[in-house]
């Protein structure tokens, strides 16, 4: 029986790069994510409250993925915060899971839990 197919050198660079740039394509999309959880993260848990003379500030935030898919993304936030009141301050860490939603090629924040 005569081979049909065989493989070359070509196909395999073909394949080679079509899984090099499928792979690229998800860190991306994954950073985008990541960068959009981080500013929501600042922005949810970096506060004022004049009237009470309190404020709380972020002072470093990761961000890790869980669940990625064409249409929702889990990303769990972490990170230390400061919390001032009356002068006083004390330091804490904070982990949320932000649950975002595609909506017209744009990441919406759907969801915050506090873990």
């Amino acid at each position: 029986m005569e081979r049909i197919f065989s493989f070359n050198k070509w196909f395999i660079m073909f394949c080679a790069l079509l899984i090099v740039t499928w792979g690229t394509l998800k860190v991306v999309s994954d950073m985008a994510i990541c960068e959009e959880a981080n500013y929501l993260a600042r922005s949810i848990f970096a506060w004022e409250w004049p009237d009470l003379k309190a404020n709380a500030t972020v002072d470093s935030v990761r961000t890790k993925v869980i669940q990625h898919s064409t249409n929702d993304a889990i990303v769990e936030v972490s990170g230390n915060q400061s919390v001032a009141t009356n002068g006083a301050t004390s330091n804490g860490t904070f982990l949320a899971h932000l649950s975002f939603y595609k909506q017209q090629n744009k990441w919406i924040l759907g969801k915050v839990e506090l873990k």
